[in-house]
């Protein structure tokens, strides 16, 4: 049987597109702070921002609010005929789907972390 796109998808892939990838962007910038000096310079800013007092204070509950936001997001791609962006096919968008929520998980874990040690 061929997986046939339904009219929602056009939809689908235009909210991938507007609520996915600016979250997926807020957390890559806080895994650029994880990494660290390990990046060099270019990581420089992002360290600072994320590794003061204030910052980590305020902005860790927006990461972590991502990471809740992109879980259940990834969710919806286990909709039967939920294609990822419109064009990936099923068996990529069940694959990005795990894949998405496991890095969401694990960085919204470290932005409670983050979060815990701001108050220490």
């Amino acid at each position: 049987m061929r997986d046939t796109a339904s009219p929602r998808s056009i939809w689908w892939g235009r909210a991938d597109w507007l609520v996915f990838v600016p979250l997926f962007a807020v957390l890559a910038s806080f895994w650029m702070y994880l990494a660290g000096p390990s990046l060099g310079s270019a990581a420089e800013p992002l360290h600072q921002f994320y590794g003061m007092r204030h910052t980590a204070e305020v902005h860790s509950p927006l990461v972590i609010a991502g990471s809740v936001i992109i879980v259940l997001y990834s969710l919806t791609l286990f909709l039967p005929r939920r294609r990822m962006f419109g064009r990936v096919p099923r068996s990529g968008t069940i694959a990005g789907a795990i894949l998405f929520i496991l890095l969401a998980a694990a960085t919204g874990m470290a932005a409670l972390a983050n979060y815990a040690a701001s108050f220490l």
